[in-house]
Formats: structure tokens, C-alpha cells, sequence
């Protein structure tokens, strides 16, 4: 097995590459719905998102010979952590192939940015913030997704995002993991009372 290398994106046609992968993962799967390419353009858009006018993100791939594996988001919402007098970073838009060395990288570079950012935990999947897509499926895959407050984090039984914390069956759920001092537990917690 050759090395995994991750890398933050920085051009744009590593931020197409980052939009695109998820084709790789579910083209041949009957109850996916393609995000619009124009959508999840103007959702990355850093000059244009409201959300850059307070936080800040970043986006990283995954590569294994010199072909992408792997993506996720790294996002820090300072209003969020005033409001709920947290300290947590968030993850989002995660998809990896089914490799649990990939998905660990992944997940080391998203918390290493949040680390750097002074953040305790980080939280998700979450969209940029809780103002956006949050939490996961974690059954019905079979069924198209729709937009009803979760829609489809896909994660049908590949490298599932539990597998780094303590799963339980909630349907809306976020993982919430330790980055400061080694600490590697995951606990999940409630998206919604």
C-alpha cells in the first residue's frame, strides 16, 4: 500500500477536484442525488460565502498514487463558540474510499488546522456551522435522500464516521472528539432535543 497524502487546497482545480470526489464514491448508487456543481461552487466560494465574514475554513484531500481518495472540511465558527461558551471546531463534507488509514488522515489534518486555530474538540459532520447541513444517516440508504434537515452525509457501511467515536443509534447525531493533549475519545451527543 503506497503512502497517503494529504494536502490543503489552495487552487481552484483542487477545490473542483474536492467537489467532484464524491462521483467516485457514489456514481453507481441508485439512491444518490448529485449535488449542483454550481451550488457547491458558490458553497466553497471563500470571497462569497457568508460564512467567511466571521469564520474561517479549510478544505483537505486525501491521495494515494497521485489519485484522490479522500476529502473533508475544517471549519472554525467563533460565534458559535461565543454563543454556547464552547471552544469546539467543526468537520464536514467528509467522504473517503473505504479505508480506515485514509479517513484517519483525514480526520488528523482537519483537527490538526483546529488545534492551530486553539480549539479543544471538534465536532460533526457539520457544514460550516450548525446553520448548515449537520449530523448523519446512519440507516435507509436505500432511500433517496431528501432536504428535511438532514439530507444524505452519506455514509452507507464503508468508513463510517462512528467508527471514531461511541456509536449509538440516533438518527440526528454529531460526533464530538478531543484534539487537545492526545486525547482520542469520541462521544456522541444529540444534534437536536
Amino acid at each position: 500500500m503506497s503512502e497517503i497524502k494529504i494536502s490543503q487546497v489552495g487552487s481552484r482545480a483542487d477545490r473542483n477536484a474536492f467537489i467532484r470526489f464524491p462521483w467516485r464514491i457514489y456514481d453507481n448508487d441508485p439512491a444518490w442525488v448529485p449535488p449542483l456543481i454550481i451550488e457547491r461552487k458558490a458553497f466553497l466560494n471563500r470571497k462569497r460565502h457568508p460564512f467567511y465574514r466571521h469564520g474561517d475554513a479549510a478544505l483537505f484531500l486525501a491521495r494515494q498514487n497521485q489519485k484522490i481518495v479522500g476529502r473533508i472540511m475544517a471549519s472554525d465558527d467563533p460565534n458559535y463558540n461565543a454563543v454556547h461558551h464552547s471552544n469546539v471546531g467543526c468537520f464536514g463534507l467528509f467522504e473517503c474510499i473505504d479505508d480506515r488509514k485514509v479517513a484517519a488522515a483525514l480526520f488528523d489534518a482537519a483537527e490538526g488546522w483546529l488545534r492551530r486555530k486553539g480549539r479543544h474538540e471538534i465536532m460533526g459532520p457539520i457544514d460550516y456551522s450548525t446553520n448548515y447541513v449537520c449530523g448523519l444517516l446512519i440507516a435507509g440508504f436505500q432511500f433517496p435522500q431528501t432536504r428535511c434537515g438532514l439530507g444524505r452525509i452519506a455514509e452507507p457501511p464503508r468508513v463510517k464516521i462512528h467508527h471514531f467515536g461511541e456509536a449509538t443509534a440516533l438518527e440526528q447525531t454529531l460526533v464530538i472528539k478531543g484534539i487537545v493533549g492526545g486525547e482520542k475519545r469520541g462521544r456522541m451527543r444529540k444534534a437536536v432535543n
